[in-house]
């Protein structure tokens, strides 16, 4: 369960990279705060990218100017661009490496043998050490991609 807990979250990490690798540059703007595109002529009325080369693009249309639930899609949208969502991949990525299994040893002498793998950041507990992981980190990290169908409910924290 531990390697493929690790190797599921490697594998949706590795898609939103690619995705965001593959979107427009930014920066994004939400057009109802930024009067820099209200004399763009078209249909764009929510959120625009405005790469300093090509001057503004249609991103996403979310309804009519003046919708209220138009802009705060808009907003949403403009909140998660490409650099947002790659640093956040880079971010989960470091967690990842903190949590990563390390074999939990005991006995003593003749009998030091290997007991069960823990977390490498987190505290085992003293009783049941086996159920340490993966981790509670690893478990919320999974926990965005629930609807995935590689997702395995025994990850669920």
């Amino acid at each position: 369960m531990t390697a493929e807990l690790i190797n599921f979250l490697r594998d949706r990490l590795s898609v939103e990279e690619h995705v965001a690798r593959e979107a427009t540059v930014g920066p994004w703007r939400n057009a109802g705060t930024s009067r820099h595109h209200e004399d763009v002529a078209g249909p764009c009325e929510a959120v625009f990218a405005a790469p300093p080369d090509r001057g503004c693009t249609c991103i996403a249309r979310t309804g009519a100017r003046g919708d209220r639930q138009a802009m705060v899609d808009a907003e949403h949208i403009a909140r998660h661009n490409p650099e947002r969502v790659l640093a956040e991949v880079e971010v989960k990525r470091r967690l990842i490496a903190l949590h990563e299994p390390v074999i939990l040893r005991g006995g003593g002498g003749a009998e030091y043998f290997n007991t069960t793998r823990v977390c490498r950041s987190c505290e085992p507990p003293k009783q049941f050490p086996e159920t340490a992981y993966p981790c509670q980190t690893l478990r919320l990290l999974a926990l965005p991609y629930a609807d995935h169908p590689y997702y395995q409910q025994a990850w669920r924290p």
